[in-house]
């Protein structure tokens, strides 16, 4: 484009300038001794610092945190800590848990150590003769952490005083109705442990708030489970928790945030939502699946084989190509890339096909999860697959997403704003591409490449998703485009379109267009404008203080005007305005008076009063 591109723009802009001229914590704490401890101790636990595991609040104690000795050369005091399953018939481990170790002094307890019990909920102290209590948090201060809002406190279980003398076994099974915390808290251990062992990713600390809320559900960093109704404890339920867990992963793994939720306010694993909201959703009912080692759900389908997309539950259609926006779907595919190869894993309306033929290729997907530039549905997963293969294609298909291996044919004409072979002054040139086709979906844009040579292929990205566009600013020389069509499956067409030569000139003017093909101003042109205005406004200014409305001291009035004005004034009428102006011959045709009205001659090509020529 050239400069006279923009003298519409400019003028408009000169007219415009002219026309405006003138945590407070409290205890909560569980066991049959409790209100003793509080008696003697005479102090108030706080809630445990979020910075540092070895700092603790208490009042009016004063805290001295000692070593652990890993020699076990004193005595030895081994705890265990467990807690029972909701029908109260098992008992599970309190694994991985802090726990705060107390000593008898003179009046007083204080801290004697802080440890955390392995897997098995086990702790392994050395330490002196003399009387102690413990108390066992439901946090690791890394992963997990359950919460009491209505007590504003961490979870945590306080043992009853003991003695050591010698080597000391100490048992503990918690059994208050609490104990639920450590259900979830154990759920989310276990994903947690899970994830960093195939991906060795982790993600930080995740708080559990409980009871809290109508319905579970994560905001990111934080967990909110309500408390049993209707028979349903979903605190115990620990595909919710992990369910609820997934969603934080997935807040953390994009940089703490969600892509689109656009979905229904009741969805389903079959409901149809949105790209975003399905790849929200799929993937927690994947993660809390896997987690488990178990792809079937409570109503009797499976992740493995159940084609979502296909309303197995009446909230979707059968038959429609729908799978990117089913939460089901999505969930059907990242299994099949989870689990191994299976014939058998073929859905109803495809029977004949081979089946899952995808080999844990998880890690792929974690990859793209994880990457700067995230997947905001899960046909982006597809898309950013490096080495897509048929077997990754059909488990796609297999869940009704539209998608296929079938490269895109190129363009085979174009149109653009400059001849090839002709010398240009406009730098932008101007393109649009016809003929692109493919024959198993739909072009979804074009990756392009401007360069000097004759023979260059572009990359498989999409850079255009019309075939309208411009080029950039381009200096002089010659100038080829490249092109390659992108289809809606991510395929790109095997050859490469070439256009040109097209020749710009070394003056050539560098102007650049939006994707709207509007203008953009440089900095340059931004001045240049401004300067325009500017000069515009002055030279307005100096017009208006040089032409205007003559006065009685400019003009000297005709003997006709005199008459007229004698008359009219005895009359007690007004004259009239132009009238008797256009009829009246006024007998003064002089140097100093216009011949058309007789006023007077200001001097110039026109007469200012009547506008006609004098010169």
């Amino acid at each position: 484009m050239t400069y006279w591109k923009k003298v519409p723009i400019l003028l408009l802009a000169l007219l415009f300038a002219i026309s405006f001229m003138p945590f407070q914590p409290m205890a909560c704490t569980s066991g049959a001794d409790e209100a003793a401890h509080r008696n003697i101790m005479q102090m108030e636990i706080g809630t445990l610092s979020d910075e540092s595991a070895d700092v603790i609040s208490f009042d009016d104690v004063d805290l001295s945190v000692s070593s652990v000795s890993t020699g076990m050369e004193g005595n030895v005091l081994k705890m265990s800590f467990e807690y029972l399953s909701e029908d109260g018939l098992s008992s599970y481990p309190c694994g991985s848990a802090r726990v705060d170790l107390w000593i008898s002094g003179d009046s007083s307890f204080s801290l004697h150590s802080t440890s955390y019990a392995d897997g098995n909920g086990i702790v392994a102290i050395d330490l002196d003769n003399g009387t102690y209590f413990a108390i066992i948090w439901a946090s690791d201060w890394d992963n997990v952490r359950v919460f009491d809002p209505i007590n504003s406190s961490i979870y945590h279980w306080t043992t009853d005083y003991f003695h050591v003398d010698g080597n000391t076994t100490f048992e503990m099974e918690i059994s208050s109705d609490d104990r639920a915390a450590w259900s979830a808290y154990s759920a989310v251990l276990k994903g947690a442990a899970w994830l960093e062992n195939i991906t060795r990713w982790e993600r930080d600390l995740v708080t559990i708030e409980w009871p809290l809320g109508d319905w579970p559900q994560c905001d990111g960093d934080s967990i909110e489970v309500p408390g049993s109704s209707d028979g349903e404890s979903p605190i115990w339920n620990e595909k919710i928790i992990l369910h609820e867990y997934a969603h934080a992963i997935h807040y953390a793994a994009r940089g703490n945030d969600f892509p689109s939720l656009d979905g229904p306010d009741i969805h389903y694993v079959d409901s149809e939502s949105s790209g975003g909201f399905a790849l929200v959703e799929g993937w927690a009912e994947f993660f809390a699946a896997a987690v488990s080692g178990d792809p079937y759900r409570n109503d009797g389908t499976s992740f493995e084989s159940t084609v979502y997309a296909d309303g197995p539950h009446g909230n979707s259609n059968f038959g429609d190509w729908d799978g990117n926006i089913v939460e089901g779907a999505v969930a059907n595919v990242l299994w099949d890339i989870l689990d191994g190869t299976s014939s058998s894993d073929r859905p109803i309306w495809n029977y004949d096909s081979s089946g899952d033929q995808v080999d844990n290729e998880f890690d792929a997907f974690w990859q793209i999860f994880i990457d700067d530039d995230p997947p905001e549905e899960m046909v982006d997963v597809w898309t950013s697959w490096e080495n897509r293969t048929e077997g990754l294609m059909w488990i796609f298909r297999n869940a009704r997403f539209d998608l296929d291996l079938t490269p895109p044919l190129n363009p085979t004409d174009h149109g653009s704003s400059h001849d090839l072979n002709e010398m240009s002054d406009d730098s932008t040139i101007d393109m649009i591409l016809h003929g692109a086709v493919d024959g198993g979906g739909s072009i979804a844009g074009f990756s392009i490449l401007w360069d000097n040579n004759t023979s260059s292929v572009p990359d498989d990205s999409i850079d255009m998703d019309s075939n309208e566009f411009s080029s950039p600013p381009l200096s002089g020389g010659t100038w080829y485009l490249h092109v390659r069509a992108v289809d809606s499956s991510g395929n790109v067409a095997n050859e490469t379109y070439h256009v040109g030569p097209f020749l710009i000139s070394e003056e050539a003017v560098d102007v650049a267009t939006d994707e709207g093909g509007h203008i953009i101003f440089s900095l340059t042109d931004v001045a240049v404008l401004a300067a325009i205005i500017a000069m515009a406004i002055i030279m307005v200014f100096a017009v208006s203080r040089v032409v205007r409305r003559p006065t009685n001291e400019d003009i000297s009035l005709t003997e006709r005007e005199k008459y007229h004005q004698i008359l009219y004034q005895g009359w007690g009428i007004v004259p009239p305005q132009p009238g008797y102006q256009q009829m009246a011959q006024h007998p003064f045709h002089g140097d100093n008076f216009c011949p058309h009205c007789g006023k007077k001659d200001l001097h110039g090509a026109f007469c200012a009063f009547c506008g006609k020529r004098l010169r």
